[in-house]
């Protein structure tokens, strides 16, 4: 409690004593409820999504997605889930509401239902992102790793395939799902002391987007660019088979053939609030005199000036190396 308080008078925040509640096991806020076990849907506000009737019309539609779409975190692989509801929205679609719609609507319901939990995300734990791409789209999963060894879901994410990258070939689409997992979940990933272990149950993944190995210089442009993109990460790369891949196990059942765009955006977008600072911002003089102090940085710029070997033996020195064309 006094680090909770510490931390609203760092922030100028004041609160009305009559309306606060003190030692409380959970907190029900914004349709969530809050625990030490961490984050789940709120039953009383599910419950109006779980009596809800099925559409009748494409209005009816769009107002039972925005509903879902508030508790989407829980929900895995959503946007494969809710594609046969998607399609009706398309334009000069037309209404029909079959068999697939009625399964997706009733699989929303299931998975609402459950009483899947989001673990709260701890910097300090071990942290894991497992991926994967099925016929119509990506998925990601970001967990934790408990004391029992068991991995507790902190969030999932998934987004449809384009149009064109359904054409891609299966590596290229198992490399696109690993660049979204990683850019959905950046704010979680980026700058870790400590790597995260990234999955996947495509094999050949592992030389290329390896730390060892590094990316051939034969290989296609799109993963080299997705190379030079997960450079800026600390990862280790884990192949996990293919049965022990929810993901994949999902993607593998579930009978969607969908040639359509779910028309949200950018999937990775995501809104944070956060305090303004009153730092200085850096300035340029600050950057060069910290960069020629760095022993690392120093021998980046005497390999760019006067030429690279062509192994490279430092482990600090090799995200460098695996991108040095584009430096």
């Amino acid at each position: 409690l006094k680090e909770v308080l510490g931390k609203l008078q760092e922030a100028g925040l004041r609160l009305q004593k009559d309306k606060c509640v003190f030692f409380q096991n959970s907190v029900t806020y914004l349709g969530y409820v809050i625990d030490k076990r961490g984050l789940r849907t709120c039953p009383t506000k599910v419950a109006a999504i779980l009596d809800a009737p099925a559409p009748s019309n494409v209005l009816g539609v769009k107002r039972f997605l925005g509903v879902v779409n508030y508790y989407r975190n829980f929900i895995p692989s959503a946007s494969a889930v809710l594609s046969p509801l998607h399609e009706l929205l398309r334009a000069g679609a037309g209404w029909r509401w079959g068999e697939r719609q009625q399964a997706a609507f009733d699989s929303v319901k299931r998975e609402l239902a459950s009483e899947r939990v989001l673990a709260h995300f701890d910097p300090a734990a071990p942290l894991m992102l497992t991926v994967d791409a099925g016929p119509v789209g990506l998925g990601a999963v970001l967990a934790h790793r408990d004391a029992s060894g068991c991995e507790r879901p902190i969030a999932f994410a998934s987004r449809s395939l384009t149009t064109s990258e359904k054409n891609y070939s299966q590596i290229q689409k198992e490399a696109t799902a690993i660049v979204f997992g990683v850019k959905y979940f950046h704010q979680y990933l980026y700058g870790r002391q400590e790597p995260f272990i990234l999955k996947t149950d495509h094999r050949p993944l592992l030389s290329i987007f390896g730390k060892e190995k590094g990316i051939s210089v034969t290989a296609a442009l799109r993963l080299q660019r997705y190379a030079v993109t997960l450079s800026a990460y600390n990862y280790i790369v884990q192949y996990v088979d293919g049965k022990n891949n929810q993901i994949a196990d999902f993607f593998s059942r579930a009978p969607l053939s969908v040639q359509y765009d779910d028309g949200e955006g950018d999937d990775c977008s995501k809104y944070f609030l956060f305090f303004e600072s009153n730092a200085e911002p850096v300035l340029f003089n600050d950057i060069r005199r910290a960069t020629a102090a760095d022993s690392v940085l120093k021998t980046v710029m005497k390999y760019m000036d006067k030429g690279w070997p062509k192994k490279i033996k430092c482990k600090s020195i090799l995200p460098y190396f695996q991108c040095k064309t584009d430096l």
